[in-house]
């Protein structure tokens, strides 16, 4: 008996700090809606972005110049791609590398702004 209880006393620690740990990675961004700008193929990029302590909650396109339909058709797709990945770091769509590059250079500006 003696054996099982130095082993819980050694684990507990280890048990705290995990936790304690796994809580403190979680919170990667103060709360709120931040801009963000990026350059797309015929202009800006500016994007609402709306983050909680540990999430990209929405992303609004604000502006943009680049063609109808294949700009937006774009956005669409980069937009849940990133929600559903809860990060940046999405593939390109093809055919519209210009505008996607606008778009998630605009949502690292914004998470820029949102980083703890």
């Amino acid at each position: 008996m003696k054996k099982s209880r130095f082993a819980l006393s050694l684990l507990l620690p280890v048990l705290f700090f995990s936790c304690a740990g796994s809580a403190a990675l979680k919170a990667l961004y103060t709360p709120g809606v931040y801009e963000g700008r990026g350059e797309g193929y015929f202009g800006p990029v500016i994007l609402e972005v709306t983050v909680s302590s540990g999430a990209i909650i929405q992303i609004d396109v604000l502006q943009y110049s680049d063609t109808q339909g294949i700009g937006t058709a774009a956005f669409d797709e980069l937009t849940a791609s990133v929600l559903d990945a809860n990060t940046a770091d999405v593939d390109i769509v093809t055919g519209a590398s210009y505008s996607s590059r606008g778009f998630l250079d605009a949502l690292e500006d914004a998470l820029r702004k949102a980083a703890l």
